[in-house]
């Protein structure tokens, strides 16, 4: 069960002046910190309108998210905040 405690939080490392993008580090169980990166984009079909996406994983490349990754965090409710800093 993931907690949101708004009170924990990470600091972010960027966030785009559309907000659109959230930068932040976070550390693994290992004690590895790795950068995630939230993006919200929107999803243009006809037939789902006002529909957004959000991606949410580890930076691949310069602009890419690995959102298929699974990585174990020290503080899994932390990583969760910015999702609802994105809302």
């Amino acid at each position: 069960m993931i907690t949101i405690n708004l009170d924990d939080v990470f600091e972010p490392v960027a966030v785009s002046e559309d907000l659109s993008q959230y930068l932040f580090e976070s550390e693994l169980k290992n004690g590895r910190v790795v950068t995630l990166k939230m993006k919200i984009t929107f999803n243009n079909d006809p037939l789902l309108p006002n529909v957004y996406n959000m991606g949410f994983g580890p930076l691949v490349g310069d602009d890419g998210i690995d959102d298929e990754i699974k990585l174990k965090h020290r503080n899994t409710n932390k990583v969760f905040h910015p999702l609802f800093f994105m809302l």
